[in-house]
């Protein structure tokens, strides 16, 4: 199965305003082929939404990422990949993401809209990188990929389970506090308009001005 021919924009910005609770957003993934990811999606208004969920859903994705540098502005084009998703349900989401390139560290987080923080990274040196999310309640979330060393391509695969009360788990699946040190690390998939602004602004005054730089 193909990500609908949809801009992922439009359809992110559907699933904040609509209530999802009907079948016609709801995209049963279970054995089906890997979706594709849909560049760009390395921001949170443009990330590719993978529909509505509830328990017994399996999504695969197939897509690729950059080691970037970090900081303002980024300096390579494929710095994060978003994916969004609509909880019809509270679920539990078991994520799993295999690096590809021999050598490479990938991590994901989990970001909630709602109330625009990361509140989860899974950010291990285990291969591949696996994570439990406990989504308590209705409503949208984001799997953010960034690579902490290496360009590789990657199989994200999210299996949608009944909520079930919070469990050991182990080494390779704790997610632990959300270091100071992690948000700055996907601030850029969070802030990444804000951060452009002020290059434009100055831009805009040494046009207005006639200046050259």
């Amino acid at each position: 199965m193909k990500i609908l021919p949809l801009s992922a924009a439009v359809l992110l910005a559907l699933a904040g305003c609509h209530s999802n609770d009907d079948d016609d957003h709801h995209v049963h993934h279970g054995g089906q082929d890997p979706l594709v990811e849909i560049e760009p999606n390395d921001w949170v208004e443009d990330a590719d939404y993978l529909g509505s969920i509830r328990a017994g859903d399996l999504i695969r994705v197939q897509g690729h990422i950059q080691d970037c540098c970090g900081g303002s502005p980024p300096c390579c084009s494929d710095e994060f990949d978003g994916f969004a998703l609509y909880a019809l349900e509270p679920v539990t989401l078991r994520i799993t993401l295999h690096e590809d390139a021999p050598g490479a560290d990938l991590d994901f987080a989990i970001y909630i809209p709602a109330i625009d923080a990361v509140v989860e990274a899974f950010e291990t040196d285990a291969h591949p990188e696996v994570g439990v999310f406990h989504q308590d309640g209705l409503g949208e979330l984001h799997v953010v990929i960034n690579s902490w060393f290496g360009n590789s391509s990657y199989l994200l695969e999210i299996e949608v389970l009944p909520l079930a009360v919070p469990f050991a788990t182990g080494p390779e699946e704790d997610a632990g506090a959300v270091s100071s040190r992690t948000l700055e690390r996907f601030d850029g998939y969070v802030r990444a308009r804000e951060r452009e602004a002020p290059a434009t602004v100055e831009l805009q005054a040494l046009e207005a001005t006639g200046q050259d730089e």
